[in-house]
């Protein structure tokens, strides 16, 4: 299996405008929402399920092949950007293992990406729930901490800005999961790449300065605005 890893840069001001749950997430459709939605389905819609998994195994040759084969589709979907139906792939994926830690990756990522534009307070803790599944499964992939940490940043900076004192505790988990992800990996450049972020929104900016001198040195190369922003806060 590929490593898959969100392309995590998002710049200190990735809120502004959305600095509470009052924005109202757009209507989607059940098979758009992780696990379905968890609604009740109909007969009809049980049948459709049923029916789908039958043909998608006889085409396949086995439940295992389907299912790596509808997990295919939806990180192609990821990667091309479209989060609509790459959803609905991973939901017919669950359809197929619904204990596949790859699926709960897949939902955790949307979900966070969701929380750019909509509802970040509650679709960030609904990201990390999934991916917090989606690790007791793979039990401690280096790149799935890595989205995680990416993910408790987000929510602890949103809570920042909303005056909660809560987020101290996500920044502490990311910190503890980054430590983690070094300890299994350190050759991922975007391991230091969020780290550097949670330095700085923690306004620790030389730290987050060594963290992203780390990742360049590895070949990334960061948004010019946040080097930018960094080298800012360095010189006041």
């Amino acid at each position: 299996m590929k490593n898959k890893i969100i392309l995590i840069y998002l710049l200190p001001i990735l809120f502004l405008g959305c600095s509470s749950d009052s924005v109202v997430s757009r209507k989607r459709q059940y098979n758009e929402e992780p696990l379905f939605g968890n609604i009740e389905k109909t007969d009809y819609q049980k049948q459709a399920d049923t029916r789908f998994i039958q043909e998608v195994i006889t085409e396949s040759g086995n439940k295992e092949a389907a299912t790596g084969n509808t997990l295919k589709s939806a990180w192609n979907y990821y990667y091309k950007g479209d989060y609509s139906l790459a959803m609905k792939r991973f939901n017919q994926a669950w359809l197929l293992d619904n204990n596949n830690a790859e699926v709960f990756w897949g939902f955790g990522l949307i979900m966070g990406i969701r929380a750019w534009s909509e509802n970040p307070g509650k679709n960030l803790s609904e990201s990390i729930k999934f991916l917090e599944k989606a690790n007791e499964l793979f039990k401690d992939n280096p790149n799935l901490l890595i989205d995680l940490a990416h993910s408790e940043i987000m929510l602890g900076n949103f809570l920042k800005d909303n005056k909660r004192e809560e987020f101290q505790n996500h920044f502490d988990k990311a910190r503890s999961l980054f430590q983690k992800s070094e300890g299994l990996n350190k050759n991922i450049p975007l391991l230091y790449l969020n780290w550097s972020l949670l330095e700085f929104f923690e306004k620790k900016y030389a730290e987050a300065k060594v963290k992203l001198d780390i990742a360049k040195k590895m070949g990334f190369k960061p948004d010019l605005n946040y080097e930018k922003d960094l080298e800012k806060h360095l010189k006041k």
